[in-house]
């Protein structure tokens, strides 16, 4: 329960508020922070001093005179303080290092044979986190610690990954156990969930307050925003949309269960309604680009898609279809203002976008897609360490859990 007329809650309130719009604008004045937040103009003096003094705002220029004098204009110091955005997958760990803004400084993919070992992941996540520090040439007192994102479920209160179907991890302490070895703060979170925080700070969903970013490829997943705020459920657990249940009869998901909805969305999808209709003998391309059709991959069906197959285009159709259909129920539930689809799955957005938003107007109730805006967004190699590291810069622009 918050502590009503805690002097030092309002305060945190009001600085994360400011920091938020110095962010968001780019670059502002004490006058209009004191018009958009409705706080006295000598509050916003006091609380600019104070950031100026930690470094993290800085006096950029002079803007525009109006009549009199000209008004300073307040920018986020990106090189105030650093903080390492780190993505596991299933072959590789990619750490980036960023200032406050996400804009990578330093980069380092260490590979990672799979299967390997917890204490072989932990003894590589720590030697590239030691490497990219060394790297940089950053003090360590300039950190405000490391993003993990990881695929999966995760308790992000207790730092533990409660389940990860690719990883094949279960009720694993990561954040406790590289603490102790680095010494530094460590946040884990859902990868998707990273994602969705990093537009929110940075990108496309800086102005929504309702939004859901969901990925496609391997898996599906989503990360949503509720209220400004992400939502991540009572353990954890909120935002598993690949795991909407489509059709008991379906195919074993890698959860376990049956006709999960990433089981007609993602890459594995992909390739197993290729391969099955080549074996019925459908007339298609691809075995003009591969000699052997277990070598069929999601881009090897995407490059025949791009060169006019229609059985190619067929299968991204269809899979756009269950998409809209699952995004229709997230619509009917949250009614949220945006959807940004993300992933690598993305990358055939000219072959799913139509199928997604036809499927998405036919199951929405009383035409809630109306007001949704969607947007396709490509991911770079790096975007998921990126948005890991978000995770981190976000403890600059939230009020902190022990004052509320």
């Amino acid at each position: 329960m918050k502590r009503i007329g805690n002097k030092k809650l309002i305060r945190d309130i009001n600085i994360s508020r400011i920091l938020r719009l110095i962010n968001e604008r780019g670059q502002i004045s004490r006058t209009d922070l004191s018009k958009e937040t409705g706080l006295s103009l000598a509050a916003i003096c006091k609380i600019i001093d104070n950031l100026i003094e930690m470094g993290l705002v800085y006096e950029a220029m002079e803007g525009r005179s109006t009549g009199g004098r000209k008004p300073v204009l307040l920018s986020i110091n990106k090189e105030a303080f650093y903080v390492i955005g780190l993505k596991i997958a299933v072959n590789e760990i990619t750490f980036v290092l960023t200032g406050i803004d996400a804009n990578p400084v330093q980069k380092l993919v260490y590979p990672a044979p799979y299967p390997l070992s917890l204490e072989n992941i932990i003894l590589l996540i720590e030697s590239g986190v030691r490497k990219i520090i060394s790297l940089a040439s950053v003090s360590l007192d300039r950190f405000l610690g490391v993003g993990i994102g990881v695929s999966g479920f995760v308790n992000f209160k207790e730092g533990v990954v409660v389940k990860s179907g690719i990883l094949r991890w279960e009720n694993v302490p990561l954040k406790s156990l590289l603490e102790e070895r680095l010494g530094i703060s460590i946040y884990i979170d859902n990868d998707v969930n990273t994602l969705a925080m990093a537009e929110k700070i940075f990108g496309v969903a800086q102005k929504y307050e309702n939004f859901i970013l969901v990925t496609i490829g391997r898996g599906v997943g989503s990360g949503i925003f509720i209220n400004g705020e992400l939502y991540r459920g009572a353990i954890g657990g909120g935002g598993e949309f690949g795991h909407i249940p489509v059709n008991s009869e379906g195919p074993v998901c890698e959860c376990g269960n049956r006709g999960c909805l990433e089981t007609y969305v993602a890459d594995p999808f992909l390739v197993e309604k290729a391969k099955e209709g080549l074996k019925k003998g459908k007339e298609s391309i691809i075995p003009n680009i591969v000699d052997d059709i277990e070598q069929i991959s999601p881009e090897i069906i995407l490059e025949a898609a791009k060169r006019g197959d229609k059985f190619s285009r067929e299968i991204f159709s269809e899979a756009g279809e269950y998409l809209g259909r699952g995004l229709a129920t997230l619509v009917n539930i949250l009614n949220p203002e945006l959807i940004i689809l993300s992933g690598e799955g993305m990358r055939a957005e000219e072959f799913l976008i139509d199928s997604v938003i036809r499927s998405l107007k036919v199951h929405s109730f009383a035409n809630l897609d109306k007001n949704v805006r969607i947007i396709p967004l490509k991911l770079e190699d790096e975007t998921w360490a990126i948005g890991a590291a978000a995770l981190a810069i976000n403890k600059i622009f939230e009020v902190r859990e022990e004052n509320l």
